[in-house]
Formats: structure tokens, C-alpha cells, sequence
């Protein structure tokens, strides 16, 4: 599989839970992200959703149908875009504003796929 299919594949996640019936797990293994997660950058999944700009709103609803009390979550708000995390991690939870809802969104994506398949984060 390629990174461009992956990052399709990773980036239309909440798309294919609704429809497929399938676990997130098991549409993460299929999206070949465990192999290909040192290639694929936070840049590469904004890009992706700057031409797909209705996957957006999708992660939003995903981040705020989590029947679970750990992992990230994603709020956008007018001008300012939040990811935080439900749980502490390390002292403090995890908190971060963004500009744009395109970065704050990749954020959200790349922390709860490494979450879920249980991937150590550099960037956090």
C-alpha cells in the first residue's frame, strides 16, 4: 500500500466506521498506518484534508461520539481550534490551540490513531 492511499485511508476513518461495520482497530490495520506511520507526517495529513475539507466536520462528530473517558478530543470554535487530551499525560492534561482547523484536526487524527494502536507520539 501507498502513503497517499494511507493517508486516504487514515483521513476518511470516521467515513468508513459509520459504513463498514468494522472497529477503528481494525480499519487502522487496514490502512497500513502501523507500517507507514514514521513517513507520514502532520503535514501530509493536513494537505490531505485542505483538498477534503468535509472530512473536517466528520472528526469533529467522530472526537464527539467517543463513548470512552480516555484518548483526545477535537474542538473547533470560531477562530481558535482546540486538541486535548481526556486522561493527564505526564502532569498536565494535554492542551493545544491552533490557528487553523486543518492543523488542529491533523493533530486530533495523529494523536488518537497512535493512541489506539498504542504508537508512542513524538510530538506531544
Amino acid at each position: 500500500m501507498t502513503k497517499e492511499t494511507c493517508i486516504e485511508k487514515v483521513c476518511n476513518l470516521p467515513l468508513d466506521f459509520k459504513i463498514s461495520g468494522k472497529s477503528t482497530l481494525t480499519l487502522l490495520y487496514e490502512s497500513n498506518y502501523y507500517d507507514l506511520y514514521n513517513s507520514l507526517s502532520q503535514q501530509d495529513i493536513k494537505e490531505y484534508l485542505l483538498r477534503n475539507k468535509d472530512l473536517i466536520n466528520k472528526w469533529v462528530i467522530f472526537s464527539e461520539d467517543k463513548r470512552t473517558s480516555e484518548g483526545y478530543y477535537l474542538m473547533l470554535d470560531g477562530e481558535k481550534h482546540f486538541v486535548g487530551s481526556l486522561e493527564k499525560i505526564g502532569k498536565e492534561p494535554y492542551a493545544k490551540s491552533f490557528t487553523t482547523k486543518e492543523e488542529a484536526c491533523a493533530e486530533f487524527i495523529l494523536l488518537e490513531i497512535r493512541r489506539t494502536l498504542k504508537i508512542e507520539s513524538d510530538f506531544v
